[in-house]
């Protein structure tokens, strides 16, 4: 069975720095809630809240910042000894089941979640190709 998520991982394990691997579990959550930020700033310069001239440059910059995420999220579970690869198997699952609905002018998103979900048949019902 092929672990993706582990093989990612394991990558942003050695790109760290010294200075990051200094880096508390503290700290690089913070880091990462810094980048959810980012990522959605440049997603308002995606839509031109920034003018034309932001909107232009902004799905690069918008790359790089969910890679950012991506990385700070991993180092994360790294920290934390998680290895993600069932976990994403089970969330990819769970939201297959929730149906999301569209919300009016000025309202938040919803999301119906069923109450009945066998665990069994979450855990077998996505398959990564492996």
């Amino acid at each position: 069975m092929t672990k993706p998520l582990a093989t990612i991982q394991a990558a942003v394990e050695d790109s760290k720095t010294d200075h990051q691997r200094l880096t508390g579990l503290k700290e690089r959550a913070l880091f990462l809630g810094t980048e959810v930020g980012e990522v959605q700033k440049e997603v308002l310069k995606l839509l031109g809240n920034y003018g034309p001239e932001k909107a232009s440059t902004a799905k690069e910059h918008l790359a790089k910042e969910i890679c950012d995420l991506i990385w700070n999220a991993l180092d994360l579970a790294n920290m934390t000894g998680i290895e993600l690869d069932e976990p994403m198997r089970v969330m990819l699952a769970i939201n297959k089941t929730r149906h999301w609905i569209k919300p009016a002018d000025n309202e938040l998103p919803k999301v119906v979640i069923p109450i009945e979900r066998p665990l069994d048949r979450i855990r077998d019902g996505v398959d990564f190709g492996d």
